[in-house]
């Protein structure tokens, strides 16, 4: 029970550095380091699915945002994402203390805020179905990309605008169109 709680409440990136000591010690076998994975990989489509009803196109997107979205989609978004705190605020142009204020007293963000959070949340979905693993994705979202005219994609992830052009290259990628 208590390692099910200590999966849950870890970054991707205590979760990798956790995975290597795991791989480098030999008092866990195989069937934990397999738990852990799983655990990992549950946690991830636990977080698809709370949102999904939210982020199933843009006009639910706006409407949920505009109705409020609250604060934990953040933190949602960096346990899905692997980002840092640092990294995920400052894709939102705001200090990572307002968002930890925002979490302390348990506010919703501002619209424009909320359908960021909702749009990245969608955009991981996404990447997720087409890459098969977070890091891929992530990897991806740091290279040049043609269809986006050589532009690196992680680049446009503060606007939203950005994050549309992004989810069409996806889809493109999804569906063949590499033109």
């Amino acid at each position: 029970m208590l390692w099910a709680f200590f999966v849950k409440n870890i970054t991707n990136e205590i979760k990798e550095k956790r995975l290597a000591l795991l791989d480098k010690c030999p008092y866990f076998n195989i069937e934990l380091k397999m738990r852990f994975m799983m655990n990992s990989n549950n946690l991830v489509k636990e977080i698809f699915q709370t949102y999904s009803a939210n982020t199933a196109d843009n006009l639910t997107i706006v409407t949920n945002a505009a109705n409020g979205v609250n604060i934990k989609a953040f933190f949602d978004f960096i346990t899905l994402s692997g980002y840092n705190k640092e990294e995920a605020a400052g894709l939102f142009n705001v200090s990572l203390k307002t968002f930890m204020r925002y979490k302390k007293e348990n506010k919703n963000l501002a619209p424009l805020y909320g359908e960021m959070v909702l749009k990245l949340i969608a955009l991981y979905k996404l990447g997720l179905e087409i890459f098969g693993s977070v890091p891929s994705f992530n990897s991806w979202l740091k290279k040049e990309n043609f269809g986006l005219g050589n532009l690196v994609p992680k680049n446009l992830m503060n606007i939203s605008g950005g994050i549309d052009l992004i989810a069409e290259e996806l889809e493109n990628i999804k569906y063949g169109n590499l033109s």
